[in-house]
């Protein structure tokens, strides 16, 4: 028996004839040449020998099976032809076409050559072609026919297979940059594309960076080539220079700050210094540099400083010394007549300043109203800043209270000054009455010998003369210790 392929099993079904008019309702089982038993017959295109039937054993029925096989042969199924190829947009090209993939299928471009792969390559550019589908022969199908035609024109030329170079050197001018046509060349198959075949335009191409800027050959609609190509290029940083201005100040004032403290050089039109930073390098006369830094370059509220490489330039800062300040002398201690002026502590005053002190520390002030010298030395950082001030108080032992007068201070440069005196006070006391007790060793002396004096009593600083009422004893020393000599 022969049958067509339709991919269901074999419409062969054996006639089972039971007594009594009853129709059997159970399970059929096959066997062919290869399979032994099979619920269903077979599908496939292909040749079938000695195909049997039986029935087991049900009820009242003993198993059976046919007595003579069956020999079937399955014939491959026809198909039709598939619709004409087509291809997108996307996948046409110069030299190359790939068509929409049809299912099973196989492609020729002449209708003679049939090829698995829908790419068609080595075309002509701008070159109609016809192209042609059937469906491929299996183990159950013919192959169909071959489809309708279908022609299909290769793009022009295509650009995006160009090389693009840009020669030019092009720097941040905070406006867009589309280099020109003889500073960009289009290579196609190693032949340079004339510059009318294809319009240039960028994007990415106002900020400064590397590889960034984006340039686009675009073939014209009238030209030999199609579609585009891109490259990048690069937009240099523009120079810029900021340089502070000079400034004057006086010791301790501050130096001025803000943008309108600098005269930047390069900044393009459009672009405004926001801030910078400015430092002085010293707070000491006779003053140092002016140091920026850290300027913020705006444009339209937005910061574009990544535009520019800036150079920093030092402005020069004078500081002139400040008037000299009031100077508070200190206050004297008072002295016991016969102290040294080392004993007369001076306290407070302007120590900020410097240091002060007794010009002759180891006078020892005598009676009447002689004055005394105290002499302020300015430190390091007041000598620098400030002139340097002495003068001289005058102190007395007479007793009582006295002013200290404060006059003649001298100053370098003095005539750029005022000076302030303040006025100390000394105080003279009186006399301290002194009771003096002087004991000897031994205190009694037989047939004459030396005998050893100690004086109690006696003020630190003080001077005593120990002598004898006999002026034939002889009587030396000094301070608290002194001895006779029998």
């Amino acid at each position: 028996m022969t049958l067509t392929y339709t991919g269901q099993p074999a419409d062969v079904e054996p006639v089972i004839t039971l007594v009594n008019g009853e129709t059997y309702t159970g399970e059929i089982h096959y066997s062919w040449y290869g399979v032994a038993d099979s619920l269903s017959l077979p599908t496939d295109a292909r040749n079938y020998f000695n195909i049997r039937a039986s029935i087991p054993e049900q009820d009242n029925y003993n198993a059976a099976i046919t007595k003579i096989g069956l020999n079937l042969h399955i014939d491959p199924a026809d198909q039709t032809a598939p619709a004409a190829p087509t291809a997108e947009d996307a996948n046409i090209k110069d030299t190359s076409i790939t068509l929409t993939v049809i299912e099973n299928a196989e492609y020729s471009i002449d209708g003679t050559s049939w090829q698995e792969s829908p790419t068609f390559t080595g075309l002509d550019p701008n070159q109609a072609y016809t192209f042609y589908a059937c469906l491929k022969e299996d183990d159950n199908h013919n192959a169909s026919p071959s489809s309708a035609g279908r022609s299909i024109t290769t793009r022009k030329a295509m650009l995006e297979n160009a090389s693009v170079t840009v020669s030019g050197t092009y720097t941040y001018t905070g406006a867009a940059i589309v280099p020109p046509a003889n500073e960009v060349t289009v290579i196609l198959n190693g032949k340079r594309i004339a510059s009318d075949q294809y319009t240039i335009s960028a994007s990415n191409n106002v900020s400064a960076g590397v590889a960034v800027a984006t340039l686009t050959a675009t073939a014209k609609a009238d030209s030999d080539y199609s579609g585009s190509v891109s490259s990048t290029f690069t937009i240099n940083r523009a120079v810029l220079t900021v340089k502070a201005n000079d400034q004057t100040i006086t010791y301790g004032g501050s130096i001025a700050t803000g943008a309108d403290q600098v005269t930047p050089a390069g900044l393009v039109g459009g672009d405004t210094l926001e801030s910078v930073t400015l430092e002085a390098s010293t707070s000491n006369v006779p003053g140092g540099n002016i140091i920026p830094s850290s300027a913020v370059i705006k444009r339209g509220g937005e910061d574009i400083t990544a535009n520019y490489n800036i150079t920093y330039q030092p402005g020069t800062l004078t500081i002139n010394k400040a008037p000299a300040p009031a100077i508070t002398w200190p206050t004297a201690n008072g002295l016991t007549y016969g102290q040294k002026l080392s004993e007369s502590a001076l306290s407070g005053g302007s120590t900020e300043y410097g240091s002060f002190a007794w010009k002759n520390p180891a006078t020892v002030p005598t009676a009447g109203t002689s004055g005394y010298s105290v002499t302020f030395t300015p430190s390091d950082s007041t000598e620098q800043n400030y002139e340097t001030i002495t003068t001289s108080v005058s102190d007395t032992n007479t007793l009582g209270e006295y002013a200290i007068v404060i006059s003649g201070g001298i100053l370098t440069n003095g005539d750029s000054y005022q000076i302030t005196y303040v006025n100390g006070k000394l105080t003279v006391t009186d006399k301290i009455p002194v009771q003096l007790t002087i004991a000897a060793t031994p205190d009694s002396l037989t047939g004459g010998g030396t005998v050893t004096l100690t004086i109690s009593g006696l003020p630190s600083g003080g001077e005593a003369t120990v002598s004898c009422s006999d002026s034939s004893i002889n009587v030396t020393g000094s301070g608290t210790s002194w001895k006779a000599t029998l």
